[in-house]
């Protein structure tokens, strides 16, 4: 016979004449229907869960009980209690930051992959969302880092001062733009990782201005020329 356990719980205990200890527990199922038995893994189950009891024994008209039971399913599992001094404010500002962070994780798994994709070959909708995307991921490490306050600040990692101006006159918002204009000019992301002298952490704080005055002289101009 199968019950689905409403509740579980010792209700006497002693010791037999021969010294050994016992234990009873009754055990309530979803009909509010009670059973008793001697079998010490009543103990262990939880709300929820179902058990095999085999036969019953009837004693005294309406008492029930079993001898043992066989766990079929365990019941839900029952997770940390919510603090209840934390007020609708706070719970909402620890959503907010839990989920920042994942977002964040995430972002940080995924960017490396937007970065390697050849910009050059996308269509003019796939470049659309390819830079959307990489602007949202650094975006989401930026913010992520901003609220690291244990770590110390981070430093801006600077490629070796240019005093000319921009090449051609290009502006870029984040890196990720940046990187988007290296590539479509045919510099990929580990070659302008390996001119400024970077690593994948420090990347994300380079001069922007600089770093592109730097790779445009030094390998998009030349690259040009040769094409001439």
């Amino acid at each position: 016979m199968q019950i689905t356990v409403k509740e579980a719980k010792k209700v006497g205990e002693g010791t037999k004449k021969d010294g050994k200890p016992w234990k009873l527990y009754a055990v309530v199922n979803e009909d509010g229907i009670e059973y008793t038995t001697f079998d010490t893994k009543a103990g262990h189950i939880t709300p929820g869960a179902v058990i095999e009891i085999g036969d019953i024994t009837l004693k005294d008209g309406d008492k029930r009980s079993f001898k043992e039971l066989v766990v079929i399913s365990e019941g839900p599992a029952s997770g940390p209690k919510p603090n209840c001094d934390m007020s609708k404010k706070d719970w909402v500002k620890k959503q907010r930051i839990e989920r920042d962070s994942f977002e964040a994780q995430t972002a940080y798994i995924h960017l490396p992959i937007y970065l390697q994709m050849d910009y050059s070959e996308l269509s003019e909708r796939g470049k659309e969302l390819w830079e959307a995307a990489t602007q949202w991921c650094e975006a989401k490490i930026d913010a992520n880092m901003g609220q690291t306050s244990s770590k110390a600040p981070a430093t801006e990692t600077k490629a070796p001062k240019s005093t000319k101006p921009p090449a051609e006159g290009l502006t870029f918002k984040n890196v990720g733009e940046f990187l988007a204009a290296c590539n479509n000019a045919g510099v990929p992301r580990n070659k302008v990782m390996e001119k400024l002298g970077v690593d994948e952490k420090s990347l994300s704080r380079i001069n922007i201005a600089e770093s592109w005055d730097i790779i445009y002289e030094e390998l998009i101009k030349p690259s040009k020329e040769l094409m001439k």
